[in-house]
């Protein structure tokens, strides 16, 4: 009716058929075609909440410019980290891949990967293969950046990038990298220091729901409340969420009753997938900052710009859990 004529559908039938063949039998090859294609960082992260732990983060040890298959799994390239250019990012993976902090020193051009650039690869965590992790994670960071240190006779690194708890790490990698795939809850640590920081949070020992507040289940993240609706499990249930805090928007009209309404729109993510969040009644907007950790608890339903949305009963700032 619109003049989509034969042609047009023998050829979109035909590519359909081919690209769906391949995704099924050659899943890693197809999206890591995908991923190289993708130009908005916004349907790049909702790929990557897509295939999930199959990605794996930037490293050293395997440096491109452009997503690549390795073994089982895709790793996201180098030029993922914010905080480092182009031209830095083409000197690692000319020189690259390294096998050592001293192999990495001794090739490397310093005035195009100096030691800002490496302060960003250390937050993104790129540079964990070069590090003794028979330690504790922290300590194998700040005996590497202190390494660097002395073999480049550079000006020590702030504190900040070996003086925090997993909380602090998560959201500082998360921060530094832009194929981010893992949500707040993922962690045993991080979990452990939210219940050692909030102990209105009760540990469960359950993967899916490892925390409780009263008799709400707080769900690991936003993918487990996305399973459950799509289950038929959620109904008009209440469930619990950490996340991270990212602005409102205050929105008022009127219904066809003459009823006026007023309702906040926030935006939430779990460190990995964003969420509507939705307050009726409300023309205040919480005074959180951004990216700060809030409570958040409610009912689920299907979003409009996200897999699904909540409609929010309560937010707090973990502070006052």
């Amino acid at each position: 009716r619109y003049s989509f004529n034969k042609s047009h559908s023998m050829a979109y039938s035909e590519l359909g058929y081919i690209t769906l063949y391949l995704k099924h039998y050659y899943p890693l090859e197809w999206w890591m075609a995908t991923l190289n294609t993708v130009d908005k960082e916004d349907k790049l992260r909702h790929f990557v909440t897509v295939i999930g732990d199959v990605l794996s983060p930037p490293s050293l040890a395997n440096t491109s410019s452009s997503f690549t298959i390795v073994g089982s799994k895709i790793v996201a390239p180098l030029s993922a980290i914010k905080g480092v250019g182009p031209a830095s990012i083409n000197e690692l993976c000319i020189k690259g891949p390294f096998s050592s902090l001293e192999d990495y020193c001794s090739r490397v051009i310093h005035t195009k990967v100096n030691a800002g650039h490496f302060a960003a690869l250390t937050r993104a965590r790129a540079l964990d293969c070069l590090m003794d992790l028979s330690k504790p994670y922290l300590e194998a960071r700040k005996e590497l950046l202190d390494r660097y240190v002395a073999l480049r006779k550079c000006k020590p690194f702030e504190p900040e990038l070996w003086q925090i708890n997993p909380l602090e790490l998560f959201l500082q990698e998360r921060a530094a990298n832009e194929v981010f795939n893992r949500s707040v809850l993922d962690s045993p640590e991080v979990v452990a220091e939210i219940q050692k920081q909030w102990p209105g949070l009760i540990l469960t020992g359950n993967k899916a729901i490892p925390l409780r507040i009263g008799g709400i289940p707080v769900l690991r993240g936003l993918d487990i409340g996305a399973g459950l609706l799509e289950k038929g499990a959620a109904d008009d249930r209440q469930f619990g969420f950490v996340l991270l805090y990212g602005g409102s928007e205050h929105k008022s009209g009127v219904s066809k009753k003459g009823r006026k309404w007023d309702m906040l729109k926030l935006s939430l993510s779990d460190g990995m997938m964003n969420v509507e969040g939705t307050m009726w009644d409300q023309i205040l907007p919480p005074r959180f900052l951004k990216d700060s950790l809030v409570y958040v608890q409610g009912t689920l339903r299907a979003g409009y710009k996200t897999p699904i949305s909540i409609t929010v009963s309560e937010i707090h700032s973990m502070k006052g859990i």
